[in-house]
């Protein structure tokens, strides 16, 4: 294969490369979706693991993929191959990946002990964070790579995004179907007060939805293309005599001297104005949406009282953040990603305050209107923070002459993460708190008021606090943004 065909100019990346690139957000979109709609509704009602139990392994799971993504990151950064640094990583570790997938929606009858059934999921979720960090976080720091200036990172990510939620709206619907494949076995008493055999339609549907996963991350991964390695002045694949991992581990002295130096690093991003205030603008809204997300299924079962409406609602509430991407990325263009945030966060803030005051029985016009305004003003929210992430790899390399996109990207994700944890944590934890019980404990009574009026504030009033101190939190990276612009063009005339 030669040179030339191996590595293009990213000035001159086309269109359909960063396009296809998107699918790899298909991928993502697809198993984020089904883990942050029905993984606790899974590990509370399938797996018979108590809502405090759920809670620590979510906490858990979630500081270890973070705390594992800066791990990944330098380690993206500093591996040379003749296929690229990040690419290799895409491609070796989607395999190990999907099989913890598929094992972490088993059953597994080998034991009724609670003690050996939370060791047997949290094995299962820590070792599937790991090896999907392992595609995850290479893959997004491609971004930069793929799009140079405001606008084509822009045109980057919000494809990425509408990949993401096509994934994220048809993942949850045929999910929502596939797990209710198979009838209820009267003889297990384990099956008592379910509708359908959980236990064997969520292995099936696990495996089937690998398919798409697996494909989307291989064909992001072909196209992608890496930057050229300035310092050499000399484009992928290295030469023969080219050290394929440039981590000095045979040698301790430059091994520590490299250790400092990523500490060194870290500690610059860390302290980066613009990037920590990204940080906390991510922290509210994710913490927010994984609230909502987290317990929205478990309220369409005991508060609206409808779980047929499950497939139904996700579709509806995906598919109108998947349409308004675009809506919200033209008006980002015209008014600004700040404000485009703002108008996005009102009709959200309407959309919480209508599903606090719905009850069974509601016309349908009204309950499916509620969901798609909430997912109208979601949009923004995905879209933007997103967006701001490669706006300050791109600032802090004007300023310092270096180009970290790798732990940018894990640092935020490890943000994320982690913001997650804690919201699922405190979900479960109020949850045990209130008196929630699993289906097969419930009898004819089912959940107690004070459970279904949890799950209500958990979707609605909780989340609409957190989008108000997302406004604060905006409001000050404006201006910070702004002033670092500001700086760095002052720098620039003075050179």
């Amino acid at each position: 294969m030669s040179e030339e065909s191996i590595v293009i100019e990213l000035n001159a990346v086309p269109k359909w490369r960063k396009i296809v690139y998107g699918l790899g957000n298909l991928g993502l979109g697809i198993q984020t979706a089904i883990l942050l709609f029905f993984q606790t509704a899974f590990l509370l009602e399938v797996a018979r693991i108590p809502p405090v139990w759920v809670g620590n392994l979510m906490i858990i799971k979630q500081f270890w993929d973070g705390g594992i993504d800066p791990l990944i990151g330098v380690l993206s950064e500093n591996i040379k191959t003749r296929w690229g640094k990040r690419k290799p990583l895409i491609l070796a570790f989607v395999w190990p990946s999907a099989v913890m997938w598929v094992l972490m929606w088993s059953s597994p009858n080998f034991t009724d002990s609670q003690p050996l059934r939370i060791g047997y999921y949290a094995i299962c979720i820590l070792l599937f964070g790991t090896f999907d960090s392992l595609v995850v976080v290479p893959y997004q720091s491609l971004i930069p790579d793929m799009a140079e200036g405001y606008h084509s990172r822009t045109f980057v990510v919000l494809f990425g995004q509408v990949f993401q939620f096509i994934g994220t709206g048809l993942s949850s619907f045929v999910w929502s179907y596939l797990i209710e494949l198979y009838a209820v076995d009267p003889s297990d008493p384990l099956q008592k007060g379910m509708d359908y055999n959980y236990y064997k339609g969520y292995f099936v549907a696990s495996m089937i939805i690998l398919v798409p996963v697996i494909v989307a991350y291989i064909l992001s991964a072909l196209v992608a293309v890496e930057r050229i390695d300035e310092k050499k002045k000399t484009p992928y694949p290295p030469t023969d005599d080219e050290d394929f991992v440039e981590i000095p581990l045979t040698k301790p002295a430059k091994l520590f001297a490299w250790i400092k130096k990523q500490l060194i690093d870290i500690k610059e991003i860390c302290t980066y104005l613009p990037f920590v205030v990204v940080l906390g603008f991510a922290i509210v809204n994710m913490v927010g949406t994984a609230l909502f997300t987290g317990n929205f299924i478990l309220w369409i079962k005991y508060d609206y009282e409808d779980d047929t409406r499950t497939g139904v609602s996700l579709l509806a509430l995906q598919g109108s953040v998947i349409l308004f991407l675009f809506f919200w990325a033209a008006v980002s263009r015209v008014i600004g990603k700040i404000p485009t945030y703002f108008m996005g966060g009102l009709v959200l803030i309407i959309g919480f305050i209508l599903i606090f005051n719905i009850n069974p029985g509601i016309d349908d016009w009204i309950y499916f209107s509620t969901v798609i305004l909430i997912g109208i003003g979601s949009a923004s929210g995905y879209l933007v923070v997103n967006s701001l992430v490669p706006d300050v790899v791109s600032m802090n390399e004007r300023r310092t002459g270096k180009r970290r996109e790798a732990l940018f990207y894990s640092f935020f994700s490890f943000v994320g993460k982690v913001s997650q944890g804690i919201a699922l944590l405190s979900s479960n934890y109020m949850l045990q708190v209130v008196g929630y019980v699993p289906p097969y404990k419930q009898g004819i009574s089912g959940q107690n008021d004070d459970v279904i009026e949890t799950f209500s504030w958990l979707v609605s009033m909780v989340p609409l606090i957190f989008r108000l101190f997302g406004f604060i939190f905006a409001i000050v990276y404006f201006f910070v943004a702004r002033r670092e612009v500001r700086s760095l063009d002052s720098m620039t005339e003075q050179l």
